[in-house]
């Protein structure tokens, strides 16, 4: 007897993100996506469309139990416009659809910078820090927050937001270092490494139904993070394996990244 899979779709899939998630967790589930282009990605049935086009949203959206909410525009350096039409009225396309499909669970892509005012003055935060965006960008992500809050809410949608760390896909271990080795602020220690990333969406999928919401920081197990992940571990199970630290040893440089750049450090 075949055993019915769950469906997950992957909104932008052909992404940085997204294409290390189809490589993960083909194995365990049914994947589909979209993105603007609809090139092919190995493991996923992908459609060419654009989440904010509600129509084309709610015909993917037909028989899926989880939606990764990954698509957007994801630099920092975003206009208003550019979030306003990609980031916020696209989630609620993206969220106004699940609804409608009866999607069980959405696991939104939020970022650290909803708190990245923070980041920048070296202050420890966790679930229950108030926003401190530092960029239209992360703006965008907190309303994306706040609407799943609604969602979960008003109509019993389950969301998890995940507060993305820094992601730098499959890349080696010396060009890590060599990335963040000259750095004087506290940015490095939210690396997430593919390992940690697909573990963490694994669980998300995974955690039980009663689950109705829950935002959670997403970043490797790195020595000296600012970011309390206690609710990610006793909520989803998310135990992060990589630690940036190490990598910092192994190839004999120094670790120290918790350099204040304002009144609040330390």
């Amino acid at each position: 007897m075949k055993i019915q899979r769950r469906v997950v779709y992957i909104t932008g899939v052909t992404g940085n993100i997204g294409r290390v998630l189809a490589q993960g967790l083909a194995d365990a589930y049914e994947l589909r996506g979209n993105s603007r282009s609809g090139a092919p990605v190995e493991g996923v049935r992908v459609s060419k469309g654009n989440i904010t086009d509600g129509e084309f949203m709610r015909r993917e959206l037909e028989g899926v139990d989880t939606v990764i909410h990954l698509a957007g525009d994801p630099s920092p350096g975003a206009s208003w416009q550019s979030v306003l039409e990609n980031n916020i009225d696209g989630t609620y396309q993206v969220y106004e659809a699940a609804r409608l499909a009866g999607v069980r669970r959405i696991i939104f892509a939020s970022t650290n910078h909803v708190t990245g005012i923070l980041t920048e003055r070296a202050v420890e935060m966790d679930e229950h820090t108030p926003f401190y965006p530092d960029t239209l960008y992360g703006v965008s992500k907190a309303a994306g927050e706040a609407l799943g809050r609604f969602y979960a809410e008003r109509y019993g949608l389950s969301v998890l937001n995940f507060r993305i760390g820094w992601f730098l896909g499959h890349r080696d271990e010396k060009s890590i270092v060599d990335l963040f080795k000259n750095r004087k602020d506290a940015y490095p220690l939210m690396w997430l490494s593919p390992r940690d990333c697909i573990q963490a969406h694994r669980c998300g999928i995974e955690a039980p139904d009663e689950l109705k919401f829950g935002s959670y920081y997403i970043m490797s197990n790195n020595r000296d993070a600012l970011w309390d992940m206690t609710n990610a571990r006793e909520e989803l199970g998310y135990e992060p394996q990589d630690d940036l630290a190490a990598l910092f040893e192994k190839y004999g440089e120094p670790y120290n990244f918790r350099i204040p750049s304002g009144p609040w450090g330390g």
